[in-house]
C-alpha cells in the first residue's frame, strides 16, 4: 500500500499481460500528458521483459500509437535499463511498424510526458525528482483526436516475471478536452482507498487505489 499514488503489481506469464488506465475523456488540439510514478520495481525473467508506458492512439486510419516506455529487459540483445520513446503505424494488412529509440536510465521514478504542437510530437522523461525533461525524440504526426479510452497508462510483464509501479499523478492540458471523466478543470477520484483488485489469472490482488487523483486543465487556462 502506497499513500499517495496507486500500486499496481502485474504477474507475467506467456506474451504480453497489461493493467491499464484510461481516463474516459477525448483529447483535440495540441496537448501536455505527464504522468508521474515512483517504485518501478521490474523483476523479468531471463528472455522476458517488464515496462510501464504512457500511451496515446491517433483516431486516424493508422491508428498511430506515440508511446514512451520506461522498461527493463533481459534479452539477448538488450539487458540494460532503458526509457524509449516509440510511434507506431499500422500498415493495410494490419502489421505494426515502429520507430524507436533507446535511452539508458536507472531511474525507478520520474515523469512520462507526451506533448503535441501542431503536427510535431515530443517525447521527452525526466528522472527521479529533477524538474528538468530530457528531450528524446520528435516526431511528424497528425493533428488528429485522441479519443476516450485512447490515452493509457499501462503496466506491462512480458513472459515471466514481475512488473511493479506506484502511478502517482497523470496531469492533462489540451486545446480541447471532453468526456465523462472532465466535468470541471480538476477532478479529484477519492474513496478509493484500500480497494483490492484480485487478478483473474492468479487470483492475487493486483491493484491498491488510495489517494488517486488527476488533474485535466484546458491550455487556454494554463498558468
Amino acid at each position: 500500500m502506497h499513500p499517495n499514488g496507486l500500486k499496481v503489481i502485474r504477474p507475467g506469464d506467456d506474451g504480453y499481460i497489461n493493467n491499464t488506465i484510461a481516463p474516459l475523456l477525448s483529447i483535440k488540439g495540441d496537448f501536455d500528458i505527464i504522468v508521474t510514478f515512483e517504485q518501478f520495481d521490474p523483476k523479468p525473467a531471463e528472455g522476458s521483459s517488464s515496462a510501464i508506458y504512457l500511451q496515446a492512439v491517433l483516431n486516424n486510419v493508422k491508428a498511430n500509437e506515440c508511446l514512451i516506455t520506461r522498461r527493463q529487459l533481459r534479452h539477448r540483445v538488450i539487458r540494460q535499463p532503458i526509457v524509449q520513446p516509440s510511434y507506431v503505424t499500422r500498415e493495410q494488412a494490419g502489421a505494426r511498424r515502429a520507430r524507436f529509440k533507446v535511452v539508458t536510465t536507472e531511474a525507478t521514478s520520474g515523469r512520462l510526458r507526451l506533448a503535441r504542437r501542431g503536427e510535431t510530437v515530443y517525447f521527452l522523461f525526466a528522472e527521479s525528482d529533477s524538474p528538468n525533461f530530457q528531450l528524446l525524440a520528435t516526431e511528424a504526426a497528425t493533428k488528429d483526436n485522441i479519443l476516450s479510452g485512447n490515452l493509457r497508462m499501462l503496466t506491462q510483464a512480458q513472459g515471466e516475471g514481475l512488473t511493479k509501479v506506484v502511478w502517482k499523478s497523470i496531469t492533462i492540458c489540451a486545446d480541447i478536452l471532453e468526456g465523462v471523466a472532465f466535468s470541471e478543470q480538476e477532478i479529484v477520484l477519492a474513496e478509493l482507498d484500500e480497494q483490492r483488485h484480485p487478478d483473474p489469472m492468479t487470483g492475487l490482488p493486483s491493484v491498491w487505489r488510495r489517494n488517486w487523483s488527476w488533474k485535466a486543465t484546458l491550455i487556454s487556462q494554463w498558468p
